[in-house]
This record gives C-alpha cells, structure tokens and sequence, in this order.
C-alpha cells in the first residue's frame, strides 16, 4: 500500500528542489518556464530551435521532464 505521501510524488514526479536554478549571468533572454510549457513551444515563441535552447542551458538536464 502506498502512502499519501508517495501518492503526491508520483503525481508531481519533479519538485522545486529538483528544477535548476537560473544560470549567473544570463547573455539572452531570461524566461520563466510555466507549468505546461514545453521547449518546442518556447522555441517557437522566441524563434529558435529546441537545440539551441538545451545548448544555452546546460542545467537542463533530462529535456524530456514535463513539469
């Protein structure tokens, strides 16, 4: 039997702890990720590709993380 604990962390398998912070100093534009955005839709919204997103945030670390 799981507990309601488990419950929650299986619903929201990525807590804020687990999201990377910004980067230090940002040579772009910053932009905060919304809850049901994805990367394509972010690069579509600011006119570059997926990969130049992953390559400007190397925190990003499993892109495929829907949060």
């Amino acid at each position: 039997m799981m507990s309601r604990d488990s419950n929650l962390e299986a619903m929201m398998p990525v807590v804020t702890r687990q999201v990377a912070p910004p980067p230090q100093k940002c040579d772009g534009q910053l932009y905060a990720v919304k809850a049901s955005n994805t990367l394509f839709g972010i690069a579509q919204r600011f006119g570059v590709t997926v990969q130049q997103i992953l390559a400007a945030n190397p925190q990003i670390a499993d892109p495929d993380i829907y949060i």
